[in-house]
């Protein structure tokens, strides 16, 4: 079963340090995802990226950087944050 999932990343800056995790970055988790799910016969098809900046968002989280993986199912469904 294929499951289509968009990604979206809240950042203070656009440094690494300030969340913005790199595409790659988000590319070698879906291939975590799909490797660890494999067995079930669950796959993850990455179909978009959202990146939003604000600094207040991303300081009021408490974390080094937030992602957020959602099913996508058309663009009916599709939320920005």
């Amino acid at each position: 079963m294929l499951r289509t999932h968009a990604v979206h990343v809240i950042t203070k800056n656009d440094t690494l340090e300030g969340g913005n995790i790199p595409d790659t970055q988000i590319t070698a988790q879906m291939k975590v995802l799909n490797d660890d799910y494999a067995k079930t016969g669950l796959s993850f098809n990455l179909i978009n990226t959202t990146r939003t900046r604000n600094a207040s968002w991303f300081d009021n989280l408490g974390m080094d950087s937030y992602v957020v993986i959602s099913p996508l199912v058309t663009s009916a469904h599709r939320r920005t944050v």
